[in-house]
């Protein structure tokens, strides 16, 4: 679809084309867990994505297959990603 579209810009495009669907419905999910306490809600997409530049760099190497599911370089990617963001903090809360 990209090379039939003569796009310039991958990462935009990929910003660009995040299902509607699957994103209202993590918006809905964050909406809901706000008033537990001690509940940190995680927007995976951040992972992915700088949401102030409007870009995902998803292809070096591949990380997404289909239309939202992680190749294996993906999930290494994002649970590395996740660790190295959120590890301290969850053991710090685990010891109190």
């Amino acid at each position: 679809q990209a090379a039939r579209k003569n796009i310039h810009n991958m990462e935009r495009f990929v910003f660009d084309n995040i299902r509607t669907d699957s994103q209202a419905h993590t918006e809905a999910l964050a909406a809901n867990i706000e008033g537990f306490a001690n509940v940190t809600y995680i927007e995976k997409l951040e992972f992915f994505c700088d949401l102030d530049l409007r870009e995902c760099d998803m292809f070096d190497p591949v990380m997404i297959w289909d239309d939202g599911h992680l190749t294996v370089e993906g999930a290494a990617h994002f649970g590395q990603a996740l660790f190295d963001r959120y590890a301290a903090e969850m053991i710090e809360e685990i010891g109190r």
